[in-house]
C-alpha cells in the first residue's frame, strides 16, 4: 500500500468536493425511501412555483427508456431528470436515451436526491 503525500491528499480531498454542475457532492447523499416518494417531492415542487412538467403515468413497463420528468423552466430551459432510488440502477434503455439527449445538447440529470433536484432547478447558467 502506497502513502499518499499531504499535497496528493489535499488535491483528492479539492477534487472530492469540488462541485461539477447537477452532480451532486460527497455531502449530497442520497435520499432514503422509495423513487415514488421522491418523485412525489419533486412534482409538489413544480406545481407549487407553476412550471409545467410532463410524467408518463402509464403503468406498462417503460421499454423507452423516456426519462421521469421533463421541466419546462423560464425563458426557455428544459431540463430532463431521471429519478432514481438510493439502490436504484438504470437500465439499458434509460442509460442509452439519457447519452441520446446528452448528445443532442439537452440538459439532462440523474437525481438521487430531493437536494439535488432543487439544487438543479434554481441554477443559474
Amino acid at each position: 500500500m502506497t502513502r499518499w503525500t499531504e499535497n496528493q491528499y489535499q488535491d483528492y480531498i479539492v477534487k472530492r468536493n469540488s462541485k461539477a454542475p447537477g452532480q451532486p457532492t460527497i455531502d449530497d447523499p442520497p435520499d432514503s425511501g422509495r423513487e415514488s416518494r421522491l418523485q412525489a417531492k419533486c412534482e409538489l415542487w413544480l406545481k407549487e412555483r407553476g412550471f409545467p412538467y410532463f410524467h408518463d403515468r402509464s403503468r406498462k413497463k417503460n421499454k423507452a427508456g423516456i426519462p421521469d420528468l421533463i421541466c419546462f423552466l423560464p425563458e426557455g430551459r428544459v431540463v430532463v431528470i431521471e429519478l432514481k432510488a438510493a439502490s436504484g440502477r438504470m437500465s439499458k434503455e434509460q442509460t442509452q436515451m439519457l447519452k441520446m439527449l446528452k448528445y443532442l445538447k439537452h440538459e439532462v440529470y440523474e437525481v438521487r436526491s430531493y437536494k439535488h433536484f432543487t439544487y438543479i432547478m434554481t441554477k443559474e447558467d
